[in-house]
C-alpha cells in the first residue's frame, strides 16, 4: 500500500512539472503559420524571447527582433553595355522588455497577461554608382542615409501549452500605441568630381495605437 502511495505520488510530481517554476528560464523562437495555415516558417529578421520566472506564476520577459535587408538593381545604358547599380539596405532593431502574471490554467496549459516597454532603432542607407538612382547616369554617384527611433508600450494576453516537458507552443496578441520618430536625413553626391552634401532635417513623427499579433506561433524550451 505504501509502494503505490508512492508510486502515485511520483506520477503526480513528474505531471504537475510541465510547466516552469520560480527560478527557471525559458527561451523561444516565433513562427509564422501553422494552426489554419499549412507552411510555417521563420518572420522575416530573428524574433527571439527570453523569460525569467521570479515565482511559480510570474516572470520577467525581454524579447529582441533584427532585421536586415539589401536590395541591388542593374541599371544599363541604351546599348546594355554598361551599368549603374543603385543599393539600398535597410536594418532594425526591436526590444521589448516587461512583465508576465501566469494564471493557475492546467497540469500543461499557462494563460497570462502582461505588459511590454517597447524600443526600436532602425535604418536605410541608400547608394549609386553611375547611376541617379533611375537611369544609367555615368560618372554620378550618390550615398544617403536616414534613421528612426520608436518607442512604446503594450499590454499582452496570451497562453503557453506544454505539450511535452519542458516544451511548449504558445500564442500571443497585443494592444499598445507606438510612437516612430524620423532621424534627420544626409544625401551626399558626386558629379563628374563635384561633391555636394545636403542634410534633411527630421520629417516628423508617427503615433498609432491598435491590436496587434505579436507572433503567429511560439516554440519555447524550459532551461
Amino acid at each position: 500500500m505504501s509502494a503505490l502511495a508512492l508510486a502515485t505520488a511520483v506520477n503526480a510530481q513528474e505531471f504537475s512539472s510541465y510547466k516552469p517554476f520560480a527560478g527557471n528560464f525559458t527561451t523561444e523562437l516565433g513562427l509564422t503559420g501553422g494552426l489554419f495555415n499549412s507552411e510555417v516558417e521563420l518572420p522575416e529578421g530573428a524574433m527571439l524571447k527570453g523569460r525569467y520566472f521570479l515565482t511559480d506564476n510570474s516572470a520577467l520577459r525581454l524579447g529582441l527582433h533584427l532585421s536586415s535587408n539589401t536590395v541591388k538593381e542593374n541599371l544599363w545604358d541604351n546599348k546594355f553595355e554598361n551599368k549603374g547599380v543603385y543599393t539600398e539596405r535597410a536594418s532594425a532593431l526591436n526590444l521589448n522588455l516587461g512583465y508576465e502574471k501566469h494564471f493557475k490554467g492546467t497540469n500543461r496549459l499557462s494563460p497570462y497577461v502582461g505588459a511590454d516597454v517597447l524600443l526600436g532603432f532602425g535604418g536605410e542607407k541608400v547608394q549609386g554608382d553611375n547611376t541617379d538612382g533611375n537611369d544609367y547616369r555615368p560618372n554620378y554617384e550618390f550615398t544617403g542615409k536616414t534613421s528612426n527611433f520608436t518607442w512604446g508600450v503594450r499590454g499582452v494576453i496570451g497562453a503557453d501549452y506544454y505539450f511535452a516537458k519542458n516544451v511548449y507552443l504558445g500564442v500571443e496578441a497585443g494592444w499598445g500605441f507606438v510612437n516612430t520618430i524620423d532621424g534627420k536625413t544626409t544625401i551626399k553626391t558626386t558629379d563628374n568630381g563635384n561633391t555636394n552634401e545636403t542634410e534633411i532635417k527630421s520629417a516628423g513623427s508617427t503615433l498609432g495605437f491598435a491590436p496587434s499579433i505579436v507572433t503567429g506561433i511560439r516554440l519555447g524550451f524550459v532551461l
